[in-house]
């Protein structure tokens, strides 16, 4: 009489593993693909709304924010998981001496950046990154009258902060 032996053979086993393995590397790079959409879109909708509450201050006043007790007032906020943090340059705002203009820049998780201006049109920043006003400068605000970034709860109180202004 000859038993017959049950199981998986190790080549068996060896091509599930392989299988699983490669099924959780495309699970992961598809998940890390939608997580940076995803912060994308947190990006451009906390942009259109800074970018309303800063119209309606317009409405009020006659002119945009010029410093950082106005832009105070509009108490705007930003989803600090989708901005970028390892250094400045999360979202910096400048605006012209008379108020008359603004410009938002903005920069996710995954780099991109993004900015909002008094133009009311959200577009996809390309320029070299640089200091806030020579950003500000090479998307058509001609004179920054400072330029302020958003600091985020870590690095000190949170809020804007003076980081540079025009000579």
């Amino acid at each position: 009489m000859h038993k017959t032996r049950s199981g998986f053979t190790i080549v068996e086993l060896l091509i599930v593993i392989v299988v699983i393995g490669i099924l959780a590397a495309i699970m992961i790079v598809a998940y890390n693909g939608i997580q940076n959409r995803a912060n994308e879109s947190v990006v451009q909708s906390d942009l259109a709304a800074f970018h309303k509450k800063v119209s309606l201050y317009n409405s009020e006043f006659g002119n945009y924010p010029k410093d950082t007790s106005e832009l105070a007032t509009i108490r705007s906020g930003f989803t600090k998981s989708a901005y970028y943090t390892a250094n400045e340059g999360n979202v910096t705002y400048c605006a012209s001496t008379n108020g008359a203009a603004y410009l938002l820049i903005a920069r996710g998780t995954n780099g991109k950046r993004y900015y909002i201006g008094s133009n009311d049109k959200l577009q996809e920043y390309t320029g070299a990154y640089g200091t806030p006003s020579a950003m500000c400068s090479s998307v058509g605000l001609a004179y920054a009258y400072g330029a302020w970034g958003y600091e985020l709860p870590g690095w000190g109180s949170p809020g804007w902060k003076v980081w540079t202004s025009a000579s």
